[in-house]
């Protein structure tokens, strides 16, 4: 009922600062050989804006994924790096390193 037009005036953007040694960390791990992942509920433009920023393959994102969704995919990369790498001849602390993945609690999400 009002004749009045809406029209934007402005947009706000928030944004969660990346952490100061991510891109480090993720760096060294890779040196490592350890894969890294990004597994997060933000959109995926979001998470492969932060991939780039800290060095992580944008094949190894996974965006929009709920917490149960979390859990099944550390299953299924553990699974995949235990049963891939059996005969490989990698080395058994490769082996261990890869596939065994801490997780952090940190705020609303999870750091791995």
């Amino acid at each position: 009922e009002n004749d009045k037009e809406w029209r934007v005036i402005g947009v706000l953007g928030i944004v969660d600062p990346i952490e100061i040694n991510a891109t480090s960390t993720v760096s060294a791990l890779r040196k490592m050989g350890v894969d890294v992942w990004m597994c997060t509920g933000d959109h995926e433009a979001t998470a492969l804006a932060v991939a780039d920023e800290v060095g992580i393959d944008r094949q190894n994102v996974c965006a929009g994924v709920k917490p149960e969704g979390k859990a099944d995919l550390v299953t299924r990369l553990q699974k995949k790096y235990r049963e891939g790498e059996n005969d490989t001849g990698i080395s058994r602390s490769v082996r261990r390193r890869r596939s065994k993945m801490r997780q952090a609690r940190r705020g609303g999400g999870v750091a791995v």
